[in-house]
């Protein structure tokens, strides 16, 4: 609980500091890849987003949000378990994001960060990687393909996405 306290307050600073001319936030549906395909359907990603321009072409900031990964395994491999039938699993990334405008319609993009594991069980967390592309529909309004990947402890919690950007 003192992790999503801290990444809150960072975040409520970070906004702060200046005008909401760089906040966005996305919605992201995403097809789980690697070690969480066996056991999860789909993920479910929401983001907001800090960028300060930095210059015409470039911006960088801070974002946060939720990851959530769903749905039932092929395979039961854990008889017994207190957590069994795969509980989602919730990831709370706090990341640094950067753009860079490749033209008027297409930016690309990496955030890179820790992502904490909230879970009643368990807690822990990994690195959290996150390249995207942007295709701009309008100023405040964009598509984004991403892929996500969380590595931890030998393993990697990753997906595909596609979503929905909107700018404020």
């Amino acid at each position: 609980m003192r992790k999503i306290s801290f990444v809150i307050f960072l975040l409520a600073f970070a906004f702060t500091v200046k005008a909401q001319d760089g906040f966005r936030a996305e919605v992201n549906i995403g097809l789980p890849i690697g070690d969480y395909r066996e056991f999860y359907n789909f993920s479910l990603q929401g983001n907001i987003y800090y960028l300060w321009e930095t210059s015409e072409n470039f911006n960088i900031g801070l974002t946060t949000g939720a990851l959530v990964f769903l749905g039932d395994a092929s395979e039961d491999w854990c008889d017994g378990c207190l957590y069994d039938d795969y509980e989602p699993e919730l990831y709370i990334p706090l990341a640094l994001a950067s753009r860079a405008n490749l033209s008027k319609g297409f930016s690309i993009g990496l955030d890179i960060g820790y992502a904490f594991f909230v879970h009643v069980f368990d807690d822990g967390g990994g690195l959290y990687i996150r390249p995207v592309i942007t295709y701009n529909l309008k100023e405040k309004l964009a598509l984004i393909a991403s892929y996500t990947n969380i590595s931890e402890s030998g393993y990697s919690a990753a997906t595909i996405n596609l979503g929905v950007n909107f700018g404020f």
